[in-house]
């Protein structure tokens, strides 16, 4: 897993934040440390959202997300 603060990539463009979920190996499974990530960003979005009219949220990689990482459940 990528360490926190690479989970999520932000690029802007022109009032146009793009969000990327950067798990590619796992899927872009949901697990705990990229919510951090993810709620993190957003926040810096909200703290400036002046210049930002637009989110899109994407998933490098084949998948955009697998769903919640099971494996991090069970871990708790």
């Amino acid at each position: 897993e990528a360490p926190m603060g690479d989970l999520v990539l932000r690029t802007d463009d022109d009032g146009i934040a793009t969000l990327t979920l950067n798990r590619p190996n796992a899927l872009n499974a949901l697990s705990p440390t990229l919510f951090i990530d993810y709620e993190i960003t957003l926040e810096s979005i909200d703290a400036e959202s002046e210049k930002t009219g637009c989110v899109i949220l994407r998933g490098a990689g084949r998948s955009f997300s697998a769903g919640n990482d099971l494996k991090a459940i069970q871990s708790g």
